[in-house]
C-alpha cells in the first residue's frame, strides 16, 4: 500500500481502530507466530484485489478477515452469506471507500 502514516491512522480511526468486515478491536488483534501469540496491528486491506494500493481501497482487517477475503472482491465475500456480515458495517465500509477517505489522503 501506499498510505502515508497519517492516512492510515485516519483509517484506523475511522473505523473505531476495529476490522471493518467482523468488528475486533485491535487492541485483541492477536496472531499465533512461532508457536507464540503476539498482538500485532490490524491488515491494509485491499477490497478491490487487484484494485488501487491507496486508501481509496484500503480498509482494516484483521487476519482472519483478511486471511479470508484474499482475493474475492468485497461484494463476493462480504454479503448476508458471510457469518461476519453486518449491513452497518457494509455501508461504513462503502462510505468510507466513495466520500469519506478522500477527506484523508495526502497531497504527495
Amino acid at each position: 500500500h501506499k498510505i502515508t502514516k497519517n492516512e492510515w491512522e485516519s483509517c484506523l480511526k475511522y473505523f473505531d481502530y476495529k476490522c471493518a468486515y467482523c468488528g475486533l478491536p485491535m487492541e485483541e488483534h492477536y496472531n499465533m507466530y512461532a508457536g507464540k501469540l503476539r498482538w500485532e496491528n490490524l491488515n491494509k486491506e485491499h477490497v478491490i484485489h487487484n484494485g488501487g494500493n491507496d486508501l481509496t481501497n484500503c480498509v482494516p482487517a484483521c487476519k482472519s478477515c483478511n486471511d479470508s477475503k484474499w482475493k474475492y472482491n468485497l461484494n463476493e465475500w462480504y454479503n448476508s452469506n458471510n457469518i461476519n456480515y453486518t449491513q452497518e458495517r457494509y455501508d461504513k465500509i462503502i462510505k468510507w471507500l466513495m466520500e469519506d477517505c478522500f477527506t484523508y489522503i495526502e497531497e504527495k
